[in-house]
């Protein structure tokens, strides 16, 4: 069972499809690759261009746009750190914690938290050093990220405690 399709006006077969692109044998036996917009009689499903302003509009104009993926920022908060560079946070109490923290710094508080929350045993380094086991393969932004939510968990448990 092959599937024929069409592209410059000439018959090919199609062997693989996979996300936008085509793997198609040429009448001339050789195998090639083409986007699906190539082909003809292809429709798109969607118009890039015309979604992404419409769902900007729509949430206030505070999204960024990566693509087909339209992200909501209205919830975040720009700041500058000491040395000048921006950054985007939820501004809770936790964020604004960690701002001015280096990643080591990081490391530290939330050990520390999670020690003093209990809801892991041993001294602060063994803990940090099972974080930064566990985080230390992620790149900055997300160990950041991974940590604060880590964080804002221990002192969860440490308000319920």
């Amino acid at each position: 069972m092959s599937t024929q399709m069409t592209i410059g006006g000439k018959t090919v077969e199609v062997v693989a499809r996979k996300g936008g692109w085509i793997t198609y044998i040429s009448e001339d036996g050789v195998t090639k690759r083409a986007r699906v917009s190539k082909f003809d009689g292809y429709k798109a499903a969607r118009s890039n261009g015309a979604k992404a302003p419409k769902a900007a509009k729509a949430r206030g104009g505070k999204v960024a746009v990566t693509g087909n993926i339209i992200r909501d920022r209205s919830g975040f908060k720009p700041y500058k750190t000491e040395e000048g560079t921006k950054g985007l946070d939820n501004g809770d109490k936790v964020a604004r914690q960690l701002r001015d923290l280096d990643l080591d710094g990081v490391y530290g508080e939330t050990a520390r938290a999670i020690r003093h929350a209990g809801t892991e045993e041993g001294t602060m380094e063994d803990i940090e050093s099972s974080l930064r086991k566990r985080y230390g393969k992620l790149n900055p932004g997300q160990q950041r990220m991974s940590l604060g939510n880590r964080l804002r968990g221990a002192l969860r448990n440490q308000a319920a405690a």
